[in-house]
């Protein structure tokens, strides 16, 4: 039996064009929830994010919203930099908290989820939703935010990349 072997310099030209495409689309969604009066507690966000299905992921110090198959959604993260953890949410004391989506590691659906779970969060602390230079967000950013993505996921599906598949969790750790 022969083996067939690529082209050395094929695959590395494949390889890099692959790492080239995957910069591309390895993005990061962040909005901020920002307290418009007093700072927000450890167990008030405790409470409304396990009510919303959002579980505390210790190791990460983050609240992970996942789907059926348990992928990962969204996640909920301290905007100040002590991460969320059981023995410190009785203390804790923040002026908001930022709910993040890693576009490519994250299935069909998941914005819709993330938008609507920031409005919940906005509503129910009674705090803002605004970008990293702390400007609002509204519907309107929403909207153009989810048509960026939808051509990011496109991009991806024409070349067999499934965004949330088992190979694209590999791909983007």
């Amino acid at each position: 039996a022969l083996a067939t072997v690529p082209d050395p310099a094929s695959a590395l030209a494949k390889a890099r064009e692959l790492d080239r495409f995957c910069g591309e689309v390895d993005i990061r969604v962040a909005v901020h929830i920002m307290s418009e009066s007093a700072p927000l507690t450890g167990t008030q966000l405790a409470g409304l994010a396990k009510a919303a299905g959002f579980g505390l992921d210790e190791p990460d110090g983050k609240f992970k919203l996942r789907d059926e198959a348990g992928r990962v959604i969204c996640a909920l993260a301290n905007f100040e930099p002590t991460p969320l953890n059981v023995d410190g949410l009785d203390g804790l004391s923040t002026r908001g908290v930022t709910l993040e989506l890693d576009v490519p590691r994250t299935p069909h659906g998941a914005f819709a989820r993330f938008r609507d779970s920031a409005r919940m969060f906005a509503r129910e602390l009674k705090a803002r939703i605004v970008d990293d230079n702390r400007e609002p967000l509204g519907p309107a950013a929403f909207d153009a935010i989810g048509t960026q993505l939808q051509v990011v996921h496109g991009s991806m599906e024409a070349r067999g990349i499934a965004p949330g598949g088992a190979l694209e969790l590999r791909l983007f750790s």
